[in-house]
């Protein structure tokens, strides 16, 4: 029977017989993998004893390296008669005796499924495990594919002797970046305004924006929001100068050089908060914003608007989501989206008994009323207490996706619907709830969801990037946004989105020194797996690079090419083998 074994291993050329690797020597040689398929003519065909170390794979799936030893068979001194190694050196069958019905039909055709696969690194459907292409390669037609985006170096902004947070941005027609965030000295906090006019690569000196000093309120996802119309900026956020939170507005009519007096926006007796607004196509202002009472209990939300040419805004209205039995969580972020056709959308996480699943109610264009809000989560999120995140909404042409958290499970999930029906089935978790992943924000561009996000996997709350086509039900490329070394317990937060002429940009709040700081990255067209020095080429330069990371202990994922989240030797070893393949 093993003569037709063999038979069958030497009509395949990607199957290899390895007889033994003596370790009966006193001081016993040691063998390379490739040096395994010579042994056979050296030593013979017995009194071997046979030992093959499989390295760190978890075959198990416990969490924990297996690191299995080829002997595990017998009670007795020797090994295991016959085993099989697959392409990446790992002990995947073991046996005491033969069996060739299994062994031609069970066993070695499955090993043979396993080394088929997309050995580029630049195809979208990669395989990491895979030794051998079989041409089933796959590359989407934009050069810069967006699941399997890269991003450049992080950038700091504005070094500053105060906090620096909740970021928001837009882009204009004529292709300027607009950036907005709360400067905040111990108490006095101040809307902030900057803007780049080459892509990211310089930002303007930063600007006040409100006059009235020193008196802006601002949360996590609840600081300033900015919005375009026509050849109009504006600003909304929060401020106290009352005594009680109001809303107000600033607008620019020359690109952002100045800026107009503070221009109060909401209309109600007490505390008024959480703001969000959009623009619709026909250039109307929507504003909604909570409403409370005099001892600070919800009251409504409330929604008024400015016609198009005008900043003029109407009384306010109650949208009609708070009744006996229900209301939205008084602490939590709504998100205002407008379609194409001028319908509002608001995404709000709602309190039901102290379930607080997301709920989305919409105004059609031309109605005077919300509609009856449509559940969009059914996780029946207990807390009996209000949590402090809100859900992340983004419309692109029919569909609508959303990212909320779920405090009960201690995760955040991403879901999408057609527009039309409003119906959320999909619902996917962004990561696992030991990570208690926060605070998400997406970012919708035809099939494809981007997700940022406060992960706390490494124990430090850290920013993540993710991202997810429709219809695939997983979320690949997820990579550590921050790139700081972490020696102690730093705060990384507020993520926010952009993407601006193909580019896709992640800025977010970081508290490596005293004080919050601004940063950002922003995708690169650079899909050269190992091009480190940015020269398209793959070379003894880029492993010089790499060496240099190693030195200065620096983390960046260009240098991370087998993502482990760390860029040490094996990274130089992967490197050296894509020259070598090149």
């Amino acid at each position: 029977m093993m003569d037709e074994i063999l038979e069958g291993i030497n009509e395949n050329e990607h199957l290899k017989f390895i007889v033994s690797l003596d370790n009966n020597e006193v001081n016993p040689m040691l063998y390379n993998c490739t040096e395994w398929g010579d042994l056979y003519s050296e030593y013979g065909d017995f009194g071997n004893d046979p030992m093959i170390l499989n390295g760190d794979e978890d075959l198990d799936g416990d969490g924990y390296p297996d690191n299995h030893i080829w002997n595990t068979l017998s009670t007795a001194t020797t090994y295991s008669a016959y085993a099989f190694i697959d392409h990446n050196m790992v002990v995947r069958y073991m046996f005491d005796t033969p069996n060739l019905y299994d062994f031609q039909y069970n066993y070695i055709p499955n090993l043979l499924d396993g080394i088929y696969g997309c050995t580029d690194a630049n195809a979208s459907n990669y395989d990491v495990s895979a030794g051998i292409d079989d041409g089933s390669c796959e590359y989407d037609d934009n050069s810069n594919n967006e699941t399997s985006l890269e991003f450049e170096d992080e950038v700091q902004l504005f070094q500053d002797s105060a906090h620096q947070k909740f970021p928001e941005l837009v882009v204009t027609d004529d292709g300027n970046l607009h950036l907005v965030w709360v400067r905040e000295l111990g108490s006095n906090k101040n809307v902030m305004y900057s803007k780049s006019t080459d892509d990211g690569m310089n930002f303007s000196e930063p600007i006040q924006i409100n006059h009235n000093s020193n008196s802006i309120v601002a949360y996590t996802q609840a600081g300033p929001k900015i919005k375009v119309r026509g050849n109009e900026l504006m600003i909304v956020y929060m401020d106290h100068r009352s005594g009680l939170t109001n809303i107000y507005l600033n607008y620019s009519l020359d690109n952002g050089l100045t800026w107009s007096e503070d221009i109060l926006v909401s209309d109600q007796s007490y505390l008024q908060a959480y703001p969000d607004f959009e623009v619709s196509p026909d250039g109307t202002i929507n504003l909604v914003y909570y409403s409370y009472n005099q001892n600070n209990s919800f009251n409504s939300v409330r929604y008024s608007m400015a016609q198009s040419g005008s900043l003029d805004f109407s009384p306010s209205i109650a949208t009609g989501i708070t009744t006996d039995s229900q209301e939205p969580c008084d602490c939590c972020q709504p998100d205002l989206e407008v379609s194409d056709n001028g319908d509002l959308y608001l995404a709000y996480r709602n309190n039901i008994d102290d379930i607080r699943d997301t709920y989305i109610t919409m105004k059609p264009n031309g109605s005077n009323s919300f509609n009856q809000p449509i559940r969009a989560s059914f996780h029946n999120d207990y807390n009996n207490h209000c949590p402090s995140s809100g859900p992340s909404m983004q419309i692109e042409n029919n569909m609508i996706a959303l990212s909320y958290r779920v405090s009960d499970a201690a995760t955040s999930y991403i879901d999408y619907s057609d527009i039309a029906t409003l119906s959320f089935t999909n619902a996917l978790s962004i990561s696992s709830s030991e990570a208690s992943p926060n605070f998400s924000d997406i970012l919708l561009n035809e099939d494809i969801i981007h997700i940022g996000w406060i992960d706390y996997e490494t124990g430090n709350p850290d920013v993540l990037y993710g991202v997810s086509q429709l219809e695939t039900g997983n979320i690949v490329n997820i990579q550590r946004m921050n790139q700081n070394i972490e020696d102690g317990y730093i705060m990384q937060k507020d993520p926010k989105l952009l993407r601006h002429n193909d580019t896709l940009f992640y800025f977010w709040s970081d508290k490596r020194g005293t004080f919050y700081q601004l940063f950002y990255r922003k995708s690169t067209y650079n899909n050269l797996v190992g091009d480190l020095n940015g020269d398209n080429e793959v070379n003894i330069l880029d492993i010089i690079s790499l060496v240099n990371l190693i030195l200065s202990n620096e983390y960046q994922t260009s240098g991370d090419l087998n993502a482990d989240d760390e860029v040490n030797i094996l990274d130089i070893v992967a490197l050296v083998n894509i020259i070598l393949d090149s």
